[in-house]
């Protein structure tokens, strides 16, 4: 029997002993250990192999002795154990393997471990349960100030005793071990509640720990986007700490409450619950969260008397406490308001500041945050050089500190950066959405590939993963997958109940319809992304809706309201304080001006925007307002003027290394010479163009260089070099993946075999440039290869085509503003109809051109009146 049940004291029991009954056993005397000198009664070794075996594979010989008050010295313990460790039961467990070796003393393992095992099963529940209890108070005794370690070895034997008290003590202060809260924080509140509604009539101290357990797990689901779950952890929470009068509790759940409604409620809601915490909250280390989310709040509200107030306070608590994070975070904070303030010198001295103080702390994260700040505010005044060597002292720190937060910033500035400076594809490699793995693409043609769909699931950003595939699918002219993609994108925020990201999608789904002239749909989804930002108070967001209303406006015939729209663009830039996007906006106003003819006014514009942009020392803006300025004073034929400003706007480029705007400089200044009829010079840019594009492997500039060379040859006679350039074009094109270029091609290629002759060849090219516009629902293109198509028809002999035709293009081009166009083509429409007999149909074109010439040309105008009279 007792074989059975203690298989582990099986060797201290002599032959006579084993066939002893258990009574005998239990009063025989004790046995000696002769070298040690030791005494031992036998029951008691037997209670002494319980207590071991519950410690687990391994056990303390101090929390050892602590749990046997039978044992008069720790010296006959130790005894003990080294014979046992002599006669092979036990083994030493070496000091590196055993947690505070100094503490527990000395650790020995079961060298069988089944049996130590069949023994902790064997032993009776009510004995395992005082066991566990028993070491439980030996951990807590030993270790007054525990680690990780040593609490998770506690719960364990506080579960096997069954004190949920001593365990929900456990799990807090398993909460309280890192400042920041992790995944684990979160677990261990989990485990602590399930284990709290155990407790019969928990106390206020306990109802304490309840509070935080609620406001830990309210975080964690406002991290996670769980909109209703955290408010109601933050209620719970909210309610027992207002029945306890736990004043602590409250302060902190008055700023996590604020930081939920600044996310799903109202900005008032959470500067009212702010302030309020503030006022309550006694200690000052404990008021710098409070002054910095207001102070970040009153940025967002663009009230510059009461946001530096608050970032000062701040700041000067974090020096008073010499608290270097909150010091610094307070410095970007500041460096925020006089770069809203407009005063971008102060701006950067703050982000130096900073960094001084992170290199004198010797803190590489803070070094990295500080010259990423100064990398964006050199990026946003045109210093391109500047920015790119902050950024890459950045991006290195980082990728030593393996921080991932900080490496996206950094590659997404990176991206823009080089996009800037004409280099997109270099910009997109390492990371690029279609990279599922590192050396590994995936076929951008399948988008049902599952790798894609995978990525998009264990993405940290769905949303914007989803966004980018939608705007693959419209470069590739897939339509209908494109609108699925902004339909799981919305469906995305809602789960995530995102609203910055729910006003993104729907600003890009209205560029989506824009780019296909859907002009009321557009109009519809920007006006929903406006509605979320004014909630949100993205004063930036709204802005460059504003600007996306008035190019619809524009398109619809409303050049006055889209004016309007742009001025209120305006007002909020001014207020903002960004000068280089107060200029965009009034280079957005010229550009209406300019497409409206009005190049007087247009000019007014230009010239303001390049005041601006030089006066702030953005000189890519600079570049695009004078060649802007040179391509209307192209257009009216002053070709000096034009010649100066593509010259400054290419040095501009020259110096901020700007390739692809080099290359575009090249073909406006071929464009010039070839108007100019100097045929030499024209061709001599163009070829560099192509020089410049190729160099950067840019494969749409190379095709629109190739195009610019073979219209030249066209143009001059030369059909066979031309065709050879055109050939080259297509397949440049086609690397690029751009319909709207490879369309262009195809037109000019049916104009030129139209030239010849070639009428079906012609046709084919115009069909095809046809079916790459209708892709992209490029309507005004669309109407120049209706056109093409229609005179092809003509020259067939089959007016009814060709009548056909020309009003398919008169439909394109109605959708624009140049009236004039479609007036000239109505003339031409009228005037075949009545040719073939179709006299009804061309009364109805001559009404349509006579609305237009009424006001521009009284004598055509009498002329059209006579032919609908004699239509009569």
């Amino acid at each position: 029997m007792i074989k059975s049940l203690y298989p582990l004291y099986q060797k201290l029991f002599s032959s006579k002993q084993d066939k002893a009954n258990p009574s005998e056993i239990q009063s025989a005397a004790p046995i000696s250990i002769e070298k040690k000198e030791i005494l031992l009664d036998k029951l008691k070794i037997h209670e002494l192999w319980e207590s071991a075996c519950v410690q687990g594979e391994s056990f303390s010989q101090k929390i050892l002795f602590k749990t046997q008050s039978q044992l008069d010295t720790e010296e006959a313990l130790a005894s003990f154990l080294q014979a046992e460790e002599k006669n092979g039961t036990l083994e030493k467990v070496e000091e590196t393997e055993a947690f505070y070796a100094d503490v527990l003393g000395t650790v020995y393992a079961f060298r069988n471990t089944r049996e130590r095992e069949d023994l902790y099963k064997r032993l009776d529940e009510g004995k395992k349960a005082n066991i566990h209890s028993l070491v439980g108070k030996a951990l807590q005794e030993l270790f007054p100030n525990p680690n990780r370690k040593i609490l998770l070895k506690m719960v364990s034997h506080w579960i096997g005793a069954g004190d949920c008290v001593q365990i929900v003590l456990c799990y807090y202060r398993l909460t309280k071990i890192r400042k920041k809260l992790t995944q684990n924080t979160f677990f261990y509140a989990h485990r602590g509640l399930i284990f709290f509604q155990q407790i019969a009539n928990p106390d206020a101290e306990q109802k304490k720990i309840l509070v935080e357990f609620y406001i830990i797990q309210g975080i964690e689901f406002f991290r996670q986007g769980n909109k209703d779950s955290s408010l109601q952890k933050y209620n719970h929470a909210f309610e027992i700490a207002q029945e306890i009068a736990y004043e602590d509790g409250l302060v902190r759940l008055l700023y996590h409450q604020g930081q939920w409604e600044i996310k799903w409620g109202s900005i008032s809601k959470a500067q009212e619950l702010w302030l309020k915490g503030l006022e309550k909250e006694k200690s000052d280390r404990k008021k710098m969260p409070f002054y910095y989310a207001i102070g970040k709040l009153f940025l967002l509200k663009l009230d510059l008397i009461k946001a530096p107030k608050n970032i000062l306070k701040g700041l000067s608590i974090a020096r008073e406490k010499d608290s270097f994070l909150w010091e610094q975070k307070f410095l970007h904070l500041l460096g925020m308001f006089h770069k809203k303030e407009g005063n971008w010198n102060l701006a950067q001295d703050q982000y130096q500041k900073s960094f001084a103080l992170a290199e004198a702390k010797g803190s590489k994260k803070g070094k990295a945050k500080s010259l990423l700040l100064q990398a964006f505010l050199s990026y946003q005044q045109g210093r391109w050089k500047e920015c790119e060597f902050k950024l890459l002292e950045s991006k290195e720190l980082i990728s030593y500190l393996k921080n991932r937060q900080l490496e996206d910033k950094i590659f997404a500035l990176l991206s823009k950066l080089e996009t800037q400076k004409g280099e997109r594809k270099r910009a997109k490699t390492e990371k690029s959405l279609y990279i599922i793995k590192k050396g590994e693409k995936s076929s951008l043609e399948d988008k049902e590939d599952p790798r894609i769909e995978e990525y998009i699931t264990h993405s940290s950003k769905p949303t914007l993963s989803l966004l980018k595939l939608a705007r693959h699918c419209i470069q590739l002219g897939d339509w209908s997958q494109a609108e699925k993609f902004f339909a799981k994108a919305l469906d995305s925020c809602k789960k995530l109940s995102n609203s910055l990201q729910e006003s993104l999608v729907w600003k890009k789904k209205g560029d989506f319809f824009l780019v296909q002239y859907s002009l009321e749909e557009a109009q519809s989804c920007y006006q929903k992304s406006m509605a979320i930002k004014k909630e949100i108070y993205d004063f930036v967001g709204e802005s460059i809706v504003w600007q996306l209303l008035a190019r619809i406006a524009f398109y619809q015939g409303n050049p006055k309201e889209a004016n309007d729209f742009l001025q209120r663009a305006f007002k909020i830039q001014k207020k903002l304080g960004m000068t280089g996007h107060q200029g965009n906006i009034i280079l957005s106003m010229g550009d209406i001006l300019s497409k409206q003819e009005n190049y007087d006014e247009a000019i007014k514009q230009y010239e303001s925007a390049y005041t601006i942009y030089k006066n702030c020392n953005f000189l890519k803006g600079a570049a695009r307002a004078k060649e802007r300025l040179g391509f209307i004073a192209m257009k009216r034929q002053q070709w000096e003027k034009a010649l100066e400003n593509f010259l400054y706007s290419l040095e501009v480029c020259k110096i901020q290394e700007n390739k692809k705007g080099m290359g575009r400089l090249f073909l406006r200044l071929g464009q010039l010479y070839d108007r100019k009829e100097n045929s030499s010079r024209a061709l001599s840019y163009f070829q560099k163009a192509l020089a410049m594009y190729q160099g950067i492997k840019n494969n749409l500039g190379c095709a629109s260089a190739f195009h610019a060379i073979a219209r030249w040859h066209a143009y001059y006679g030369d059909a066979s070099e031309a065709l050879s350039f055109f050939q080259n074009a297509l397949e440049k094109s086609h690397e690029s993946r751009n319909v709207f270029v490879r369309g262009s091609i195809h037109y000019s290629l049916g104009k030129l075999f139209f030239r010849q002759k070639k009428l079906l060849k012609a046709m084919e090219n115009f069909a095809q440039s046809l079916s790459l516009r209708e892709k992209i629902h490029a309507f005004y293109s669309m109407g120049l290869t209706y056109q093409g198509i229609a005179k092809t028809y003509l020259n067939f002999h089959r007016p009814d085509k060709g009548i056909l035709n020309l009003q398919k293009a008169y439909e394109c081009w109605e959708k624009f503003p140049d009236k004039g166009r479609t007036s000239k083509l109505c003339l031409q429409i009228a005037k075949l109809c009545t040719q073939d007999g179709k006299q009804e149909e061309g009364k109805e074109y001559y009404k349509k051109a006579l609305e237009f010439y009424k006001k521009q040309n009284p004598f055509l105008s009498a002329m059209i009146e006579s032919e609908i009279e004699s239509l009569d």
